[in-house]
């Protein structure tokens, strides 16, 4: 169903929680979705990234996300897509200006 959305100009956006080992067609999916589509998001305090990839917490019980986990966010889609750090952040960026701050 990307393909469709994507003709409608729609965005997807990236979640370090994805790379739980139960979702793995998530991580497929992300893998394909055209880069100029991707966004990236923690979804702070909800949906906790498994623990190598979730730095930060907020105290609580259960655990609860933090939002400077957009860090380990934006690293986990490099590694996903095979690019460097430096690209994807660049791409996000211009990917999130012209969603957000088009006239």
């Amino acid at each position: 169903m990307v393909a469709p959305f994507v003709a409608l100009g729609a965005y997807f956006s990236f979640n370090a929680a994805y790379l739980a080992p139960r979702h793995p067609r998530l991580r497929a999916l992300y893998q394909q979705i055209p880069l100029d589509r991707l966004l990236i998001e923690t979804d702070a305090p909800a949906m906790l990234a498994p623990p190598d990839h979730a730095p930060f917490s907020l105290p609580a019980e259960p655990t609860l996300n933090h939002p400077a986990n957009l860090a380990a966010s934006y690293a986990a889609l490099a590694t996903l897509r095979a690019l460097p750090l430096a690209e994807l952040t660049s791409i996000i960026a211009a990917n999130s200006h012209r969603l957000f701050l088009r006239g």
